[in-house]
């Protein structure tokens, strides 16, 4: 008996399955995340990492801007003079190295113009300049050379000249020497003489070339040295000048016993130079004593009168505020 035909099987066409969040979590398994909290936490990192890289750009980024802020903060200041800008420059570097020391007051009026008197009244202030320097005329306008035999009128003109000086006339004897050394080659008389008159007519300059040219050919000549001292202790140069005054007594250099004999000599010139109205060669007394013992008082007192009688009344107060200054 024939079997009854069966039916073909047919598997019925799967629908497609739509997934629900609860169809989800059975459809993926225990082991997997499901995709939303992975999303979430991918953008929870992403978050961090933004965070971190934020801050540390703002590390890095800090220290440089830093300045930036205090140069805007920072207030203007006003231009200033340029005594203020050297003062404030120089104002921390002397305080790094010393202290600030206060300003001393303002000397008064009175203050001020004693000074250079005060000054100039010290023991090592000795007022040697007392007397002005002149320039006096030079023997090509003063020699008066006659007509006859040279050596007759050379020595008339020095016997003028001598005599010129016995009367206190040093421009009458200046032109006589002058006249003298216009005749030949001066003599050593001549050259002394010249010195002397140029020294008496404050002519210190002239005096010093003169002399020096009479110690060039005669190096030892004693009266070339003294007068030579006497010149240059009017200039001033009062070490040159003891130096002159010792080669004259025989002597290289200093010591106590030539100082000593050096000041007697000069005292008793100075007496005899008073006694017979002879105020040049007083002056010249005094200056030496006075150099040879730095500043002896009583000789200063006692030039300060020369020189008010010889008619040097602004001389003499030099002199005679050195000797106030002395306690004198």
């Amino acid at each position: 008996m024939a079997r009854p035909a069966v039916a073909a099987r047919t598997s019925p066409t799967p629908e497609p399955a739509t997934f629900t969040d609860q169809g989800f979590a059975h459809a993926v398994p225990a082991h997997r995340k499901p995709p939303t909290t992975w999303l979430v936490a991918s953008a929870v990192a992403c978050l961090i990492g933004g965070v971190g890289l934020g801050l540390v750009a703002m590390h890095a980024l800090g220290p440089k801007t830093a300045p930036v802020a205090a140069t805007a903060a920072k207030p203007v200041i006003p231009e200033a003079s340029p005594s203020a800008t050297a003062a404030v420059a120089t104002a921390p570097t002397r305080a790094a190295h010393q202290p600030t020391a206060p300003t001393p007051p303002a000397p008064a009026p009175e203050a001020a113009a004693a000074k250079p008197a005060a000054a100039a009244a010290t023991s090592s202030g000795i007022p040697w300049d007392d007397l002005p320097q002149a320039t006096a005329k030079t023997c090509e306008e003063l020699a008066q050379v006659g007509s006859g035999p040279k050596g007759f009128m050379l020595q008339r003109a020095v016997t003028s000249a001598q005599r010129a000086l016995l009367h206190g006339d040093p421009a009458a004897a200046h032109a006589a020497f002058c006249t003298a050394s216009q005749l030949g080659v001066p003599s050593d008389t001549v050259l002394l003489g010249l010195a002397q008159v140029l020294l008496m007519q404050s002519d210190a300059s002239a005096a010093l070339e003169t002399v020096e040219r009479l110690l060039e050919r005669a190096p030892t000549n004693k009266p070339a040295l003294e007068w030579r001292g006497d010149i240059l202790i009017r200039l001033g140069r009062v070490d040159e000048a003891k130096l002159a005054w010792f080669k004259a007594a025989g002597a290289s250099r200093a010591s106590k016993q030539l100082v000593d004999n050096l000041v007697r000599s000069s005292d008793a010139d100075l007496k005899l130079a008073l006694r017979s109205g002879d105020l040049s060669r007083a002056d010249r007394m005094l200056r030496r004593i006075i150099a040879l013992t730095s500043g002896d008082p009583e000789h200063s007192r006692q030039l300060v009168a020369v020189l008010t009688k010889s008619g040097n009344p602004a001389a003499a107060e030099r002199w005679k505020a050195y000797v106030s200054a002395l306690g004198g």
